[in-house]
């Protein structure tokens, strides 16, 4: 077979899963593009849902990545007391959204971003109105030697700064709760959930992504703390309940171990009837897992893999009597997901009777949203729908509930909140278009295809091009006279019965896009892992003058042929780049991206995918 060329790392990596955000890989597509645009591209699609039911999105003035890179990538979300909001993104923004109003950032904490890693995780104290504090996980650039491969995990304690009116301005005081390393670039922290008792909940993943490291199987071990769930105090000591706490080291690993053999929990929530975890297990090459954890148990990673044993780890000597405990629910890769979220059950009572009691889970791969019904004991009473109860519900990273019980998700791809309401009747459209100048003409091409209706009926199209006349149609040309240099263009979109939207933008038509020019690697080069990948770029514009170079990185992986996602890794500004090859599966793509925006946000990018050196193995 092939594979690519790690012997500076002493690692032979096959086909192997990752966890969420930015696991930097080779590539298998040798290639360069340039491509000029004006403005975000904004993620919609045309979702489906049970009737009556309609996403509503919550903005939470953070970035969602574009053809320039991957923007502030939100992971995570958790409300205040006031039901405003704090919003993380994996590049260390820490923003507060109010309920009206602007939202604002509020604190950008150091970071690594490689991988997997970053700002993953947020969660209020239950003491937070007497004493402001929230806690955050994050990786950490290295600390030193014994720190681990590419640094620390650490989950903290902060107090929130505010203002005369009580409003968030900043963040003080780190306090360090609990670290541990982070030896590899992938699955590292999952949710933080607090108890109203002030008790702590963590899920930290393995740090493996290969399909066969023996690294592993310390998800087994209850001394060390990957591949758990754990539980305790918010001075850092385990629970005296937790099933291996030892009363003489009560900050000893196993003291703060709750369950064991997981491989990317990546996100959890407690069970409202059981007190329990519920955890949403990322898995390897076939399968993902629904967990309801105990205190004890172990889910027998990495010799199982849901309820089945893992090829190549299965014939290992330390896997020779390892059991498992059964998920509560598992689904295979290919046509239905490959990267589960885990959920919230609704405790509510808007949603239709049937929904009460739910647990709303998705899939960040394919954007599906499911349902599934537990029992008192936490057995499976109501499998997931078949085909999803939702689909095409953009990229969920987080679930939890707003006040009144509705469920509501972090949106990765669209770096918004998006709330599952039950309205029903007709929904309201969402409108929303991009829009590309040609200076030269000064003609302007405008594309609607990401408005959509919620109740799936079709839609007009009415422009307004800020110049006294109008068009339609769902995309569509205009050109504009010499004067003045800019207009405001609204788009209204409406459905059969009467329900409308308007999304309006500046265009300037006679604005030139930037030009790029880009030094890429030689395009017959290889690269071994650890080898050093070079770029060189240069921009001005014809307007504003030289800018900024910015450079970001995009892995697109594929399980399968249905089974493709993106994740985004390391970012940087200036005239040069240079990022070491990183070692991955075959079936990936890494991208490495060049942009530049000027002062009207005309871009001009330009992307170049490195080939991986690949050697034949047995």
């Amino acid at each position: 077979m092939v594979t690519v060329d790690q012997i500076s790392t002493g690692a032979f990596r096959r086909r192997g899963r990752t966890g969420l955000v930015g696991v930097l890989a080779v590539a298998v597509l040798l290639t360069s593009t340039i491509v000029a645009t004006v403005g975000p591209r904004e993620a919609a699609a045309a979702q489906r849902l049970p009737s009556g039911f309609v996403l509503q999105d919550i903005a939470t003035g953070m970035t969602p990545p574009s053809t320039a890179g991957p923007g502030d990538l939100l992971t995570d979300f958790a409300f205040l007391p006031d039901e405003s909001f704090l919003a993380v993104g994996k590049y260390g923004r820490v923003q507060w959204v109010p309920r009206t109003g602007t939202p604002r950032r509020i604190a950008s904490l150091t970071v690594n971003a490689t991988g997997d890693l970053g700002l993953v995780s947020v969660a209020v104290a239950a003491d937070y109105e007497s004493s402001r504090a929230i806690y955050t996980a994050r990786a950490l650039p290295s600390a030193g030697p014994g720190s681990g491969e590419t640094g620390i995990l650490r989950l903290s304690r902060w107090t929130v700064v505010v203002d005369e009116g009580g409003l968030p301005t900043g963040l003080s005081d780190e306090r360090a709760v609990f670290e541990t390393s982070s030896d590899g670039r992938w699955h590292s922290f999952g949710s933080i959930v607090v108890e109203p008792d002030g008790t702590l909940w963590t899920s930290v993943g393995d740090g493996v992504v290969e399909p066969l490291n023996k690294v592993a199987l310390r998800s087994l071990d209850v001394n060390d703390v990957h591949g758990k769930v754990l539980r305790f105090r918010p001075d850092g000591s385990g629970v005296p309940t937790n099933p291996f706490f030892d009363q003489g080291n009560p900050r000893a690993a196993r003291s703060l171990v709750f369950a064991s053999g997981l491989r990317s929990p990546f996100r959890f929530s407690l069970d409202p009837v059981t007190g329990l975890p519920i955890v949403g297990d990322v898995g390897q090459g076939t399968t993902e897992e629904v967990n309801l954890i105990r205190p004890g148990y172990s889910f027998g990673w990495p010799c199982w893999e849901g309820s089945a044993p893992t090829k190549g780890y299965k014939d290992l000597p330390e896997c020779q009597g390892v059991t498992t405990t059964k998920p509560v629910w598992e689904y295979p890769h290919g046509g239905s997901g490959a990267a589960v979220t885990g959920g919230v059950v609704y405790t509510g009572t808007s949603y239709p009777a049937a929904y009460r009691g739910r647990y709303f889970f998705g899939d960040y791969v394919d954007g599906t949203l499911w349902t599934m019904a537990l029992s008192p004991t936490g057995g499976l009473t109501t499998a997931p729908e078949q085909g999803g109860f939702g689909a095409e519900i953009g990229s969920p990273v987080r679930f939890d509930t707003i006040r009144g019980g509705d469920i509501v998700f972090a949106d990765i791809g669209a770096a918004r909140l998006r709330r599952l309401v039950y309205a029903p009747g007709n929904a309201t459209p969402v409108a929303s278009f991009t829009s590309t100048a040609d200076a030269n003409t000064r003609t302007v091409t405008f594309d609607a295809q990401d408005s959509f209706d919620p109740n799936g009926d079709t839609l007009s199209y009415r422009w307004d091009f800020g110049d006294g006349t109008e068009g339609t149609g769902a995309s569509t040309t205009h050109r504009y006279a010499a004067d003045p240099d800019h207009y405001t263009v609204t788009l209204t979109v409406t459905d059969p019965l009467g329900a409308s939207a308007t999304a309006d933008r500046v265009v300037y038509p006679a604005n030139h896009s930037p030009a790029l020019e880009v030094t890429w690697p030689d395009p017959t080069a290889t690269y071994a892992v650890g080898e050093v990948i070079h770029a060189s770029a240069t921009a001005s514009d014809r307007e504003d003058g030289p800018l900024t170079v910015s450079w970001s990185t995009r892995l697109e992986h594929c399980y399968t042929l249905t089974d493709c996602h993106q994740h985004y890794g390391e970012t940087g500004d200036g005239p040069t780049f240079d990022i070491a090859m990183q070692g991955h599966d075959g079936d990936t793509r890494l991208w490495l991206t060049a942009a530049a925006s000027d002062s009207h946000g005309a871009m001009t990018t330009s992307e170049f995918a490195v080939q991986p050196r690949q050697r034949w193995v047995t």
